[in-house]
């Protein structure tokens, strides 16, 4: 049996595997692409029975001319990786009357994405090269990639409805910047410090080989998404945001307690701690508008005597003019006590972030 076949004959096993488990997940092969850099590409695929139409534009404005990341090392040394200042130009946005989304192209094989449609959100991952590149798969070593290359690479899709946390993102957002829409048609652009905790770090590093260019390339792709719900069609007027800087925390500082993650006093210790680092005058390059505390810790409450961890992140309502309170914290990647993961721990953690941000 060729390769092709076996090809196409996964495709449809792994349909009706997922398929046990739930109607709101489905593989397709998508098409293998060389394009990372290139200004725009159009990207068509089929999914549950509907054809969706992007037009992927280069999002060159991910992160600000003066860029740079630091590590918090083991040792408790911060060190600037200025090898990781200048990311690959990989990150995509898509926006139209419809919806928008955000693509990440920056793996050798394979694409990541989030799609924002009217009443869905589509999030699209590559199936483990390991198990798609199974010698089983390919019988005839004299099949070339190119043969491959035709029918693409295997992803999975992923369907979930907007409501309830889109629901209660966009007018949110909407009424924040409903300035924007009565003064100016201009864009606007959010400049924003990422600080990615020791929790996170120790939660995500080992899935990423401890490869701080991975995570950096995770953040970025974290950062893109953020993004795309800001250029939803919804709001009327889109706004970019820009990575000015970005913290990678092996291990946590000793004047930025994080309070095992109960959600006011980690707040308050993370808006003295940006606010100590932020250069105050706006025209310095290495100014940020907005300091984001990405936690891989269970943020909580004590209410009634009772701990609640329902919160998936925190901000001072209107605080983004006022460096005290120009900060949020959002959870990424977090699980309950039994193990099962809160929205914060899938694709959801980039409405999390933006519904916080969208407070300011």
């Amino acid at each position: 049996m060729s390769s092709i076949v076996l090809r196409l004959l996964l495709t449809v096993l792994l349909n009706e595997a997922y398929a046990r488990n739930t109607r709101d997940t489905q593989v397709i092969l998508l098409p293998v692409w060389d394009l990372r850099g290139a200004l725009e590409i159009p990207f068509t695929f089929k999914v549950f029975g509907q054809l969706i139409q992007l037009t992927l534009r280069r999002n060159d404005k991910i992160v600000a001319p003066d860029f740079q990341v630091w590590k918090h090392n083991v040792k408790g040394v911060m060190e600037e990786l200025s090898l990781l200042n200048m990311p690959d130009p990989c990150y995509y946005l898509h926006s139209d009357h419809v919806g928008s989304a955000a693509v990440s192209l920056c793996q050798e094989r394979g694409l990541h994405g989030l799609v924002f449609l009217e009443n869905a959100t589509l999030e699209i991952t590559p199936l483990r090269s390991d198990f798609v590149s199974s010698p089983s798969l390919v019988d005839d070593p004299r099949i070339k990639g190119e043969e491959l290359d035709f029918l693409g690479e295997p992803h999975l899709v992923k369907r979930s409805p907007r409501y309830p946390i889109e629901r209660s993102l966009l007018p949110d957002l909407e009424q924040r910047h409903r300035f924007s829409r009565e003064a100016s048609k201009d864009k606007l652009t959010l400049e924003l410090a990422v600080f990615f905790d020791e929790a996170a770090y120790r939660l995500f590093s080992p899935f990423l080989n401890e490869d701080d260019e991975k995570i950096r390339d995770m953040l970025l792709a974290y950062v893109n998404g953020i993004q795309a719900l800001y250029h939803h069609s919804s709001l009327g007027v889109a706004v970019d945001v820009s990575l000015v800087r970005l913290d990678i925390i092996e291990k946590q500082p000793f004047d930025l307690p994080h309070f095992g993650g109960e959600r006011g006093s980690l707040l308050d210790s993370f808006c003295n701690y940006a606010m100590a680092r932020n250069p105050p005058e706006d025209a310095d390059p290495r100014h940020w508008d907005l300091g984001l505390y990405v936690t891989g810790l269970d943020l909580y409450a004590i209410e009634n005597g009772r701990r609640n961890g329902a919160t998936m992140g925190l901000a001072t309502v209107g605080g983004v003019c006022i460096p005290r309170y120009s900060c949020v914290i959002a959870e990424l990647g977090v699980t309950d006590q039994l193990g099962k993961p809160y929205p914060s721990a899938g694709f959801t953690s980039v409405y999390i972030a933006a519904h916080e941000i969208g407070h300011k």
